[in-house]
């Protein structure tokens, strides 16, 4: 699939807005992170993947189940 995109000033540096159909296709959600590489005058990106989920890093566990701390009441803004 190809599509057209104009690069609009954002800040310091340029945004494109990639289409709803492209983003889908390509298999990019919101919230991505994405590498981008130059090469021959052309830019690819690419999603970057975390590598690991906690779920991942918990699979097998078999060791005692975590200490819940008490931390207190909330002091300041925070939201427990």
């Amino acid at each position: 699939m190809s599509a057209m995109a104009t690069m609009t000033k954002w800040g310091n540096g340029v945004g494109i807005l990639i289409p709803k159909s492209v983003r889908e296709e390509a298999g990019f959600g919101l919230g991505d992170r994405v590498r981008m590489e130059v090469r021959d005058g052309s830019i690819t990106i690419y999603r970057e993947d975390a590598g690991w989920t906690l779920h991942d890093l918990m699979k097998g566990y078999d060791g005692p189940p975590p200490e819940i701390i008490d931390c207190g009441a909330p002091y300041g803004k925070e939201v427990w």
